[in-house]
């Protein structure tokens, strides 16, 4: 009997064994399945499309028998909110003196294709909007610009047809999936490229703030690009192309610089402020 009991005892330790182990790695499981499924998701078509509502190409237009033309397409930027105003990197605004020259007359514009950018057209109707108002960081390679007629509020564009972006500030770790959406080698329609967060560089004139590397190529036209992840918003803004040893890499500052950029830039009703100066230059009373 005591043989048996001692049997028995060690029969039931045994399955106490089986039990732990069987939890352990059941809990070892659970806990790989909860950082699998926590990874962050490849951007999808779905989101792709979202942000189309959001970026515009930056071109050097004209006019010309009743008619706008594009005489070249310059980058791309992005609208950040219901003014109409567009971020875009610093650089795309320079030197557009030079570009007349070589083209024709010309000046800043953007446009917004009638049909939206879901589906390819061969000819495209567009909306052209002109902007000469931006202001502008160096040191961050920042702009933001408002278009002359707020696209947002014209009659010529069908509501829901834009919409601007909002910002992510989180700092995503290496290995993130992202997507950019631009208008490079002066594409008349979007181009969007998937790639990966490869590291985080110190901002230039900054103390705290940080860009991002990328694992993928950019081509010329796509500075002023956004950066973004599945959920849609913006992580950051693409600047610059990685060249010689650094080809197949991007760069983008990131969002907590942009939104920092736009604190000190904000919307200026400048109508309003237009109005008492032309009030006083029609008043013959005022000195």
């Amino acid at each position: 009997m005591l043989k048996q009991r001692s049997k028995r005892n060690l029969t039931h330790k045994h399955w106490l064994k089986i039990a732990v182990r069987y939890f352990a790695v059941t809990a070892v499981e659970c806990s790989v399945f909860v950082a699998v499924s926590a990874a962050p998701k490849d951007v999808s078509i779905e989101t792709i499309e979202r942000i189309k509502l959001s970026v515009v190409p930056i071109v050097c237009a004209y006019s010309e028998d009743n008619n706008v033309h594009i005489a070249a397409g310059i980058g791309t930027g992005f609208f950040v909110d219901s003014f109409g105003r567009f971020v875009t990197a610093g650089h795309v605004l320079n030197d557009w003196e030079k570009i007349a020259p070589l083209r024709h007359a010309c000046a800043p514009a953007t446009y917004i294709p009638d049909h939206g950018w879901r589906k390819f057209e061969r000819t495209i109707s567009f909306e052209s909007f002109a902007f000469v108002n931006c202001d502008r960081e160096a040191d961050l390679d920042l702009a933001v610009c408002e278009p002359t007629d707020n696209p947002f509020t014209s009659t010529k564009i069908t509501k829901g047809r834009i919409a601007p972006v909002t910002f992510d500030t989180y700092e995503w770790p290496d290995g993130s999936p992202v997507a950019f959406t631009g208008f490079p080698l002066e594409y008349v329609m979007p181009i969007t490229s998937k790639g990966f967060v490869g590291g985080h560089m110190a901002t230039p004139h900054t103390d705290s703030n940080f860009d991002y590397a990328i694992d993928k190529a950019a081509w010329p036209g796509c500075s002023g690009s956004p950066l973004y992840t599945e959920s849609g918003r913006v992580i950051g803004i693409l600047l610059a192309a990685g060249a010689n040893a650094g080809t197949g890499l991007s760069y983008a500052r990131s969002a907590a610089v942009i939104v920092d950029f736009l604190a000190r830039h904000p919307h200026i009703n400048r109508q309003t402020q237009a109005a008492p100066a032309q009030q006083r230059q029609a008043d013959p009373n005022t000195k």
